[in-house]
This record gives C-alpha cells, structure tokens and sequence, in this order.
C-alpha cells in the first residue's frame, strides 16, 4: 500500500502532466486564433481600400461630371443634358 507521501507525489506530478497538455492546448488555440483573426483583418483592409479607391474614383467622376454640366449649360442650355 502506498504511504500518502507517495499519493501526494503522484497526484502532483499527475496535475503538473495536466497543466504542461493544457498549456500546449492553449498555446496551439491562441496561435490558430491569432492567425485567422490576422487572416480576416487582412480581407477586410484589402476590401477597404478597395471601396475607398472606388468612392475617390466616384467622386472624381462626380466633379467631372459637375464641371462638364455646369460649363456646357453656360455655354450650350439645356443641350448638355442631351450629350
């Protein structure tokens, strides 16, 4: 029969074998979790900058669009409407 020294000895080597598997497990969750947040973080600059260039793109069209109206109808009435 083993002595309640002995026990106490295997209960703690017993719960630091747990803790060392846990700490593995936390440690491989934490590095997957990193890495797709990282990985969404990425998709979602990459899709912002791209809705950003097309409102500059848009709003580049707008003024364009502005000055072309405002000079033609100046100039031609309502005929820059019709073009």
């Amino acid at each position: 029969m083993k002595t309640t020294q002995q026990q106490a000895k295997q209960i703690l080597t017993s719960v630091k074998s747990l803790r060392n598997e846990l700490n593995k497990w936390l440690d491989s969750l934490e590095k997957n979790t990193t890495r797709l947040v990282d990985s969404v973080l990425t998709k979602i600059e990459k899709q912002l900058d791209y809705e950003l260039q097309t409102c500059h793109a848009l709003t580049n069209q707008m003024a364009q669009l502005s000055y072309i109206i405002t000079t033609k109808r100046a100039i031609n009435g309502v005929v820059a409407f019709c073009k």
